[in-house]
């Protein structure tokens, strides 16, 4: 009967029959097939293939012969040049996996569970001759059919060989292929269809519980479950914004188009951040948090885009609030300075790229003091670093010396806000040596601290 329905297709083109023929053809294997199936009985080995069940068994190869009967016979069909009809063929081609997939994968993990990623991957690469075959005879529709029903299956088999637990990997690598699909052949379907898996995606990952997931080994390191799972949303999300910038040029877009472009971008960056507090240990969290900063900044220039700067300012926000309400610890002494100095530098790394923006006008700020409170946030690491990893003994000095290297950066620079801030610490040193130093320090260190600083006070007025 199947067969028949083909023929008549094929003979007078009734491709909305074939639809029809598919529904009936499953339904039928409910209705009369199955019944007939339990009331028989079992003799040998069927095919030579020893299964648990044999009535699982023979139910799966009912339903894979029907799934290779009507996909030879879509890619049989002569070409159609009524867009309608062929839009038809194309979702009965997609029918027709999706209902193989939904009855037949249940059987799979119970008959084959040990060999399930190599049939779903068979499967995904089928379909995916099948695409390259349609691209070749120039029948579009069927095309995207057969590259969404690839796409679908080999992401499917991925997960099931690295995540067998878990479809949320297998929905990330698909958004940016359904995505792909919908700006190449401008379907907006298929946009709209990576848009909502996104959403989805998202409230899984805030919702859904991860703290009983087993860690996953990934290449040769340990990942906890939840920044394995962020690591791959910021790719599929930066992936969706690459193809948003790239439609954005090419093609007119649409509302909805723009507002996920801002969105994809987010949540690359979101989750990106989410991955380094999950997956990198003190006292590098902070950081990596401002080498992200920095390199946010810098695509900001690259693109043109201020949004990456008001990424790159949320990172280096988390950075200093890590730096601030954390104790760095490292095994050497000379390793502890170089992360305390890295994290300290990159906020006045912050403010110069800031400063380079106002003078080459390359991009807009989005207020007038941008780099000024960049450079007060500097200023504030690096007297919390100096109090919280310095002697006590020594921090009127080590305040003392930072100023005057400030001020003298401002008088090279001739920039006012440099030398302001070098006053700044000069004040917060004097007023130190006042309250604390002369009260508190052995009378060595009062003498050293006093004629230091003095030669330094002196050297500055001048």
């Amino acid at each position: 009967l199947a067969v028949l329905v083909l023929f008549l297709v094929y003979k007078f083109q009734w491709v909305k029959t074939l639809s029809l023929g598919i529904i009936l053809t499953y339904g039928i294997h409910f209705i009369w097939v199955m019944p007939n199936l339990l009331s028989s009985v079992k003799t040998g080995v069927p095919f030579g293939i020893s299964a648990v069940n044999y009535y699982d068994f023979m139910n799966f190869v009912f339903f894979s012969c029907y799934w290779v009967v009507f996909l030879m016979g879509v890619h049989i069909v002569r070409t159609v040049k009524d867009q309608t009809l062929a839009k038809a063929l194309a979702a009965a081609s997609f029918g027709n996996m999706a209902l193989y997939s939904v009855l037949s994968y249940p059987l799979i993990l119970k008959l084959f569970y040990t060999q399930r990623f190599v049939m779903v991957l068979i499967a995904g690469l089928i379909y995916l001759v099948c695409a390259l075959l349609m691209k070749r005879l120039g029948r579009e529709k069927m095309y995207i059919s057969d590259i969404v029903a690839a796409v679908l299956a080999i992401t499917f088999s991925i997960s099931l060989k690295f995540l067998p637990t878990s479809t949320l990997l297998m929905w990330m690598i698909e958004i940016p292929f359904l995505f792909f699909i919908g700006t190449n052949f401008k379907e907006r379907v298929f946009r709209y269809f990576s848009y909502i898996l996104s959403v989805i995606v998202a409230v899984r990952m805030l919702f859904l519980g991860f703290e009983y997931m087993p860690d996953v080994h990934f290449l040769g390191l340990v990942w906890t479950w939840y920044g394995f799972m962020c690591f791959w949303a910021s790719i599929s999300m930066a992936a969706c914004f690459y193809l948003t910038q790239r439609m954005k040029r090419e093609q007119e877009v649409n509302s909805s188009d723009v507002l996920f472009d801002q969105v994809f971008s987010f949540a690359s960056s979101f989750y990106l951040s989410l991955w380094i507090w999950s997956f990198v240990r003190q006292p590098w969290i902070s950081f990596s948090l401002s080498i992200q900063g920095l390199a946010f900044l810098g695509l900001s220039i690259v693109l043109g885009l201020r949004r990456f700067r008001a990424y790159a300012y949320l990172d280096m926000i988390g950075s200093a609030m890590v730096f601030l309400f954390e104790s760095v610890t490292a095994v050497t002494f000379f390793m502890k300075w170089f992360i305390v100095s890295c994290d300290v530098l990159s906020m006045f790394g912050l403010y110069y790229t800031i400063k380079s923006i106002t003078q080459r006008k390359l991009s807009e700020l989005f207020f007038k003091y941008e780099a000024e409170l960049a450079f007060a946030a500097g200023i504030i690491l690096l007297v919390v670093a100096i109090h919280q990893y310095v002697s006590p003994q020594w921090i009127s000095l080590s305040l003392g010396l930072a100023s005057v290297v400030v001020i003298l950066i401002g008088f090279f620079d001739g920039n006012k806000t440099e030398r302001m801030g070098g006053m700044v610490l000069l004040a917060l040193t004097l007023g130190r040596v006042v309250f604390v130093d002369l009260s508190g320090l052995d009378v060595i260190f009062k003498i050293i601290t006093l004629i230091v600083l003095g030669i330094l006070f002196l050297g500055v007025s001048y």
